[in-house]
């Protein structure tokens, strides 16, 4: 992957560190009610943090282009629920993922979600509920 954004929130910056072994924190993945400590910058208004994310979901990613590199290349964004109904216009819960594919045009299309209690079927060597075998 390129990047790995993350909300600049603890729980998001740790899920970045675990899952991908690295994260850049970014202040428009932040809640909209984050609220800097006496002295911090100010994050920019929530729209304009909106639509970053919006902006972000529609870059295709590197592969997308000729000629291709040797593996997929994408930006993983680790946000909040909030976030995601206010850019996206779709409900999540807490440890939920969306996976979105851009248009190639600016704009992008949902095409999965994940809730909280799949991820585990996701694991390597799981085969429950593979219709498969």
């Amino acid at each position: 992957m390129r990047k790995v954004l993350a909300s600049g929130y603890c729980r998001a910056l740790e899920m970045g560190r675990l899952a991908f072994g690295r994260v850049e924190a970014s202040d428009a993945l932040l809640l909209r009610t984050y609220v800097p400590i006496p002295g911090a910058p100010a994050p920019l208004p929530w729209s304009q943090r909106v639509a970053q994310l919006r902006s972000w979901l529609g870059v295709p990613p590197d592969w997308w282009f000729k000629p291709p590199p040797a593996t997929p290349i994408n930006t993983i964004l680790i946000t909040h629920f909030p976030n995601i109904k206010a850019a996206l216009g779709v409900d999540i819960d807490f440890g939920s993922a969306v996976i979105v594919r851009p248009s190639g045009t600016g704009d992008f299309r949902l095409v999965a979600r994940i809730s909280g209690d799949e991820w585990g079927l996701l694991a390597p060597g799981n085969t429950a509920g593979d219709n498969t075998k």
